[in-house]
């Protein structure tokens, strides 16, 4: 009894605490395709790893909005690794509705024509896995978009 509870004191004090994966922004990388009054948005998700082990990205959840409306969701499972103590990328894409960014058409009509583009709020989370361990990184991040 006395050996088992050593090994678990050693355990626990041998262990590190883990500090959380940050969110850094998101990378817009263009617009690869439309359908309808869809178009695709491919982007990266920027994070950073402070710990000295590896992860896992399991999930990825983020709203898109604009003007404070929903245009599009991202909601993806991932297996993207997550290196230690690096900076990196999770690859999203996102199929925004131009429809419902029809509220304000000659003011957004304006700025895509002026290359000024459009911006977007992206909120919500990634679920990331490390030692085991998962937890959410929150996401709240504007980026403008040009077409």
């Amino acid at each position: 009894m006395r050996s088992l509870i050593l090994v678990f004191l050693l355990a626990m004090v041998s262990c590190k605490s883990h500090e959380d994966v940050q969110f850094r922004g998101i990378q817009i990388r263009g617009v690869t395709g439309s359908e309808g009054s869809f178009i695709t948005v491919k982007a990266d998700a920027i994070l950073f790893n402070p710990n000295e082990v590896k992860g896992k990205v399991r999930s990825i959840d983020v709203a898109v909005l604009y003007n404070g409306k929903e245009v599009a969701k991202v909601n993806q499972l991932s297996k993207t690794k997550v290196p230690a103590n690096a900076e990196f990328k999770v690859p999203l894409v996102m199929k925004v509705d131009m429809n419902k960014l029809n509220t304000d058409f000659l003011s957004q009509l304006s700025n895509i024509l002026s290359k000024k583009g459009i911006e977007l709020q992206f909120v919500g989370n990634v679920k990331v896995s490390i030692h085991g361990f998962g937890y959410k990184v929150p996401v709240d991040h504007r980026e403008s978009i040009t077409f």
